[in-house]
């Protein structure tokens, strides 16, 4: 199993009354490099290393919001700003990488671990007063990580000479249940679980214990409805060139399209595309039978956890993601923009 599997949603992140959470782009360069500079004794602090440098520049900072942008297209890590409600200024950044990278010097650590284990860690800059902004980011987080990521296990970091950071998670409710010590990362690092006092299993159930026989759920014509709703929300232009395609929908895909597109026994198949590009047609193209997009409600659902603002947001982006093969463009390419 990947880090975060293909056929899985990356959550866009989230806005409530005090700040607003999306990916980190290159595009945030100058907001994020403000927040970074403001900021470098702390940072220096939760970092362990001497980051950012003294001669640290834009330019770097760019680069630096490049790689996590690749990062976060490959699906290896996820880097989050944090922006005020207006979205004008970077207060601080939040970080998802897997568990196993960082302990992959502790060979005795690393056994039993998933390779979706997270590692979750985040700074606010200097000039934020620390704590209720703090505590409100670490409430809203551990919702998000339990609603809408579905990892088997999720664990805060911090060092243990950064000392506000340490002190608050110490008196957070979560549960600190690891200590190591990492001499080429700044020492003592210490991990906190944020469900281990008051866990909350019913999202974990849906994908570790769920049978495929309880989804899906929603009535057909609802389900119906969020895919004309994806449709018709496309732009313009795609939708006027819309050729010969005719939009399915079933509960679950089979071994024949498991097989079609290489998929193991077993796979889970949000949606899929059978037909002949646009990009493929030639003038010989006629008299030949629609394309097809299927979208399998019942893995839709079963991704979602039955929520239906996440089953409204998986049905948008599979009807977009199996259109665009539909004008030709693959899964590949898909990946390059950031939208597989």
């Amino acid at each position: 199993m990947p880090y975060f599997p293909p056929d899985r949603l990356v959550p866009a992140g989230f806005q409530t009354k005090h700040l607003f959470l999306e990916p980190l782009m290159p595009e945030h360069v100058q907001r994020d490099y403000e927040a970074v500079m403001e900021s470098r004794e702390q940072l220096r602090l939760w970092s362990g290393q001497d980051w950012p440098a003294a001669d640290f520049t834009l330019a770097d900072n760019l680069q630096d919001l490049k790689d996590h942008w690749r990062e976060h297209q490959q699906r290896v890590a996820f880097t989050y700003t944090v922006l005020n409600p207006a979205q004008q200024v970077c207060l601080g950044c939040v970080y998802l990488r897997p568990l196993s990278e960082l302990l992959a010097a502790n060979p005795q650590q690393l056994q039993g671990v998933a390779e979706d284990e997270t590692l979750v860690r985040f700074w606010l800059r200097t000039s934020q007063p620390a704590g209720d902004l703090q505590s409100h980011l670490l409430h809203v987080l551990c919702q998000w990580l339990n609603n809408q990521w579905f990892f088997s296990r999720v664990l805060f970091e911090t060092r243990e000479a950064n000392l506000p950071q340490a002190t608050f998670f110490n008196a957070s409710p979560m549960r600190q249940v690891l200590a190591l010590h990492m001499p080429d990362r700044g020492g003592m690092h210490l991990f906190y679980d944020p469900f281990g006092r008051q866990r909350p299993q019913v999202k974990a159930a849906v994908r570790a214990a769920t049978p495929r026989s309880t989804y899906p759920r929603l009535p057909r014509e609802e389900f119906e409805a969020l895919v004309v709703e994806a449709v018709v929300d496309l732009p313009v232009y795609f939708q006027e060139h819309l050729q010969n395609i005719e939009i399915l929908i079933d509960n679950w895909a089979g071994p024949y399209e498991q097989k079609s597109i290489g998929a193991g026994p077993g796979s889970l198949i949000l949606g899929l595309y059978q037909g002949i590009p646009l990009t493929e047609r030639t003038s010989g193209y006629n008299l030949v039978a629609p394309d097809t997009i299927t979208l399998y409600q019942g893995a839709i659902e079963l991704v979602s956890g039955g929520d239906f603002e996440h089953i409204r947001a998986q049905v948008k982006h599979t009807v977009i993601h199996e259109i665009a093969h539909h004008f030709g463009i693959s899964d590949d390419r898909l990946r390059e923009l950031g939208a597989y």
